[in-house]
């Protein structure tokens, strides 16, 4: 019954005494499970996945001694809905455990015997997001009773306000970590000893000023599995450093950083190939200069600064992908594009101020196969070298109100093979340099007025430029997905990723 939109479940359905699988998945509308559930004795999977409105669970869990998948508990007050229900279940796969607020002590976070549940393999515990109420007691003694056994592979931890984290947690042979929203935890447990850790992600930390030894460890390789890191919304985060001496993230390949506005310089990864930061303090910028690695890079976020830093990409030969996104102070590109030798993909969107590319900018990008420029207010000129972008296959222009043409030069674009033109309302004709394309297979023309009607088929007058284009998309209607360009940023996701 996945994906249903009921909130409740009939108590009838606890007479299916022999039923062995209840999924549930996906009903996000679903606040409560049928009182009388501890009768079905047979029951091994109960799938309750993102099933975000459940408020409790029904009365006397553990008595389904037979339960070995459950997604969710959502831990009561009173007897009966208490953590010790998972006591005796020898549960496996995926567990969430919720409202860990409730969990009064040391005591009752071990009668769930996390330890002893060898099959479990993703653990997440959650406390309420309350953050201006008083700190429960004690929380600090509830984590330490959460110790789960050596074999998870994945745990979550969110909203947890202890000042600390429990030291089990250096002993375990995790693969992923994710800690949200702990607020008053100023240190982060030594993860850098984990030796399988391969994905870390930290939110929303905001008592974190450094990034250090404590973050570090003590052994002589730093982070030695570790393939991808995020950090976001780390509000007071104002130093990062590595260790002098040791080998720190031999293997780190994937970076994103979102929030931290305090952050002025990144360490140097030497093997980092994807980074995608969003800030809008130009000193963060700066320090990606150093990272020569990089084959896919994503900006993002800056709302004030006029200007990237100069000499940006000169280092960065090995990119294959820029994506510039949501940077409305951004008025120009910078020069140095043309270093960029490698770039396949180069996606602009949401730069409100940008005007147009700089004199000669695409000059040295003949490896460029996919340009996209989308929701750029402004975007008045895309004549600035383009006809040095001879391996163009994919152009797509969307929601650039103040262009009134295409350059000629588009009829240099031999390799053409698709070409988008969507909520352009002012553009007014087509070049008769696009009848040159002898590549281009598919055209789609949404919502320009003036295109519309110069393009209409055999009385338009632009139709006989594009009469010989197999596929032709001409659409008035509005997009499922409107300006704001999110369909096209489906397309973008995909490609960056």
């Amino acid at each position: 019954m996945s994906s249903s939109q009921f909130k409740v479940l009939p108590e009838s359905i606890t007479r299916l005494l022999n039923l062995q699988t209840l999924k549930l998945d996906y009903c996000y509308s679903l606040h409560k499970l049928p009182n009388g559930m501890r009768d079905m004795k047979n029951l091994i999977h109960l799938g309750l996945r993102y099933c975000n409105s459940l408020s409790c669970m029904p009365e006397g869990m553990g008595q389904l001694t037979c339960l070995q998948s459950l997604s969710i508990f959502i831990v009561g007050k009173e007897n009966g809905y208490q953590l010790s229900e998972l006591k005796g279940l020898h549960l496996r796969n995926d567990l969430s455990i919720k409202e860990l607020d409730n969990v009064r002590n040391f005591e009752e976070a071990k009668d769930a015997n996390l330890i002893g549940k060898q099959n479990l393999h993703t653990l997440s515990l959650v406390w309420q997001n309350k953050s201006q109420c008083p700190v429960p007691e004690k929380v600090e003694d509830v984590l330490d009773g959460l110790q789960p056994h050596s074999n998870l592979k994945v745990l979550r931890i969110q909203n947890y306000l202890g000042s600390k984290f429990s030291t089990w947690m250096q002993d375990l042979l995790l693969h992923e970590i994710s800690l949200s929203a702990c607020e008053r935890c100023e240190h982060l447990p030594p993860l850098g000893k984990l030796p399988f850790l391969k994905v870390l992600k930290i939110s929303g930390m905001d008592s974190v000023k450094y990034l250090g030894n404590e973050l570090h460890g003590d052994s002589a390789i730093s982070f030695p599995s570790l393939e991808s890191l995020n950090l976001y919304q780390m509000a007071n985060l104002e130093e990062w450093r590595t260790m002098d001496g040791r080998e720190n993230f031999p293997r780190l390949s994937t970076l994103n950083i979102s929030g931290c506005p305090k952050l002025v310089e990144l360490p140097i990864f030497p093997s980092i190939t994807s980074l995608i930061i969003y800030t809008n303090n130009a000193m963060l910028i700066k320090s990606v200069m150093n990272l020569t690695s990089l084959s896919s890079l994503q900006i993002g976020g800056m709302h004030e600064s006029t200007l990237l830093p100069d000499g940006l990409f000169q280092n960065l030969t090995a990119m294959k992908c820029f994506t510039l996104d949501y940077c409305n102070g951004l008025e120009s590109l910078p020069e140095g594009l043309q270093y960029l030798h490698s770039l396949r993909v180069l996606n602009i969107v949401d730069c409100k101020n940008l005007l147009s590319f700089p004199v000669n900018g695409l000059r040295g990008l003949s490896s460029l196969q996919r340009l996209w420029i989308q929701n750029c207010d402004k975007f008045c000129s895309l004549s600035e070298g383009i006809q040095y972008l001879t391996s163009l296959e994919d152009l797509l222009i969307n929601g650039c109100p103040e262009l009134v043409s295409l350059p000629k030069q588009i009829g240099c674009l031999t390799s053409l093979s698709s070409l988008s033109i969507e909520y352009c309302d002012n553009l007014i004709s087509i070049p008769d340099e696009l009848q040159n394309l002898t590549a281009l297979k598919t055209l789609r023309i949404e919502r320009c007025p003036h295109l519309q009607r110069r393009c209409k088929k055999d009385s338009g007058e632009d139709w006989h430029k594009i009469a010989r284009i197999p596929n032709i998309h001409i659409v008035d209607r509005p997009a499922v997905q409107s300006r704001n360009g999110c369909k096209a940023l489906q397309k973008l996701k995909f490609w960056s990723t």
